[in-house]
Parts: C-alpha cells; sequence; structure tokens
C-alpha cells in the first residue's frame, strides 16, 4: 500500500529547494499515498517549450505533467530540470507493480505540475 510520511515530503521539499533555490515550488503530500511537486514560477519558460504527444503546441496556463513522458514533451533544460525533481521525487521510492495481475505495490505515488488550475505558471 502506498504511504508516504510528512518527514519523507519534507525531505524532498528541502532538496529541491536547496537544487533550485530561485523557483517558488509546491511539494506536499496528498491523501498520505502521493507527493505533489507543482512549479508554480521558475527561469525557465516550461509553458512555451511545451508540446503535446502530437507535437502541437498548446497555450495554456497550467500542465498536468505525465512524469513517465518527459522526453516526448519537453527538451533541453526543461527536460534536465524536470528529470532531477522526478530523480528527487522518487529516492527511495520503489515501483514492484504487475499491471497485467492487477498487483499494485508502489511506496509512493508522484505526481508533477507546472502551475496550477487556480494558480497559472509564471516565468520569473
Amino acid at each position: 500500500m502506498a504511504y508516504v510520511t510528512k518527514e519523507q515530503v519534507a525531505g524532498i521539499r528541502k532538496q529541491i529547494k536547496a537544487a533550485f533555490p530561485k523557483w517558488k515550488v509546491s511539494v506536499r503530500m496528498q491523501r498520505h499515498s502521493t507527493v505533489v511537486v507543482s512549479i508554480m514560477a521558475a527561469d525557465i519558460d516550461f509553458l512555451k517549450d511545451y508540446k503535446d504527444f502530437d507535437g502541437n503546441g498548446v497555450a495554456t496556463k497550467n500542465i498536468q505533467v505525465n512524469h513517465y513522458y518527459l522526453d516526448r514533451a519537453f527538451k533541453g533544460k526543461a527536460l534536465a530540470a524536470l528529470e532531477k525533481i522526478k530523480t528527487i521525487a522518487n529516492k527511495g521510492n520503489h515501483d514492484n507493480s504487475d499491471s497485467q495481475t492487477d498487483y499494485f505495490d508502489v511506496g509512493w505515488y508522484f505526481n508533477l505540475n507546472i502551475g496550477e488550475w487556480d494558480k497559472p505558471f509564471v516565468k520569473i
């Protein structure tokens, strides 16, 4: 059963803020099972460089990032930064799931957002 503690989330928050000190990043726990990282302001324009899976540019103010396919949606500095955040947020996590047998075993789930639905991303 997926479970993450307040201490683990605080450690992830501390590491992300140390890696990106100029950024405004929200790191929070959701339902004791998910680490949610939202990049609210950064010096990289994630929205400008984002492309959907068809390769079309998307005019939006926030993105719910599919962290399994970062390389399909981002490139360059944006991709490197998101990969680093993904690595930090999943340090100590495990995924022994087998979807064919309907068996899910993860340490915790991970969600990555650029902005939030009610607060748009801002380039600084």
